[in-house]
């Protein structure tokens, strides 16, 4: 499974906090890099291969559908993405890991679930202090016609009905 596969081979393994009790599922695109350095580099969160574990409390970070995968797109064609005919884009609408529906990263998990932009609300559940994700990358802005957005939103309406159901 691409997902499991992505999950090892590229760092996305789920975290699990000092204590043993929790867990928090990285999904690209969704503040992964903030959780990597607040809960595993400063917290001493460990990284967790054994993710068959259900009974932990686990969370996750879901982002709104068409942000990320605006994100996911300029990151997946790096300078090239100015250039990137977005009618075929959204035609083949998955390209690589950071445009995998999000739905699929939390397959066989029941995550507490917070947007990426109030990720202040999952440091607060996790009774950690840390500052607000920080966009550190700047790629080109691409624009979607109304069409290319409901395209979008119709291939990704899982990750739509996540996004409303998180903090």
């Amino acid at each position: 499974m691409l997902v499991e596969r992505c999950r090892r081979e590229h760092g996305f393994l789920p975290l699990l906090s000092p204590d043993g009790r929790r867990a928090h599922l990285k999904i690209p695109k969704c503040g992964s890099r903030t959780v990597q350095y607040v809960l595993h580099r400063r917290d001493g969160w460990s990284v967790y291969t054994d993710p068959l574990e259900t009974d932990l409390q686990w969370t996750a970070l879901v982002r709104h559908p068409i942000d990320r995968w605006l994100s996911g797109i300029a990151q997946c064609y790096d300078e090239s993405a100015i250039k990137l005919d977005m009618d075929q884009a959204v035609t083949d609408m998955v390209h690589d890991i950071h445009t995998t529906p999000q739905a699929s990263w939390l397959k066989g998990f029941d995550p507490m679930l917070f947007k990426l932009e109030n990720i202040e609300k999952l440091w607060h559940h996790l009774g950690i202090v840390a500052r607000a994700h920080e966009q550190r990358r700047r790629w080109a802005t691409k624009f979607l016609t109304a069409d290319q957005s409901a395209k979008i939103m119709d291939h990704y309406a899982d990750d739509m009905a996540l996004y409303e159901e998180a903090k």
